[in-house]
C-alpha cells in the first residue's frame, strides 16, 4: 500500500469473474500494477516509471 501513496487510479477492468486488474499512477509518471481478487486479496504484479495515458479517440 505504501508503493500506492498520492497514486490515482488510471484504468480498471476485470480479468475474469474473480480478479481485477488495475493501474495505478502517480504524477511523477510512476505506476503500478496491481490484481484484486473477490476474496480481498490483492497483489502488485509490476511496476514502472514513465507512464503516459492514451489519447482520447477522436469524436
Amino acid at each position: 500500500m505504501a508503493r500506492l501513496k498520492g497514486a490515482e487510479l488510471a484504468g480498471a477492468g476485470l480479468r475474469d469473474a474473480e480478479a481485477l486488474l488495475e493501474v495505478w499512477r502517480r504524477p511523477s509518471g510512476d505506476w503500478t500494477l496491481v490484481q484484486s481478487y473477490a476474496n480481498g486479496m490483492a497483489c502488485i504484479l509490476a511496476m514502472g516509471e514513465g507512464w503516459e495515458a492514451a489519447p482520447a479517440p477522436p469524436a
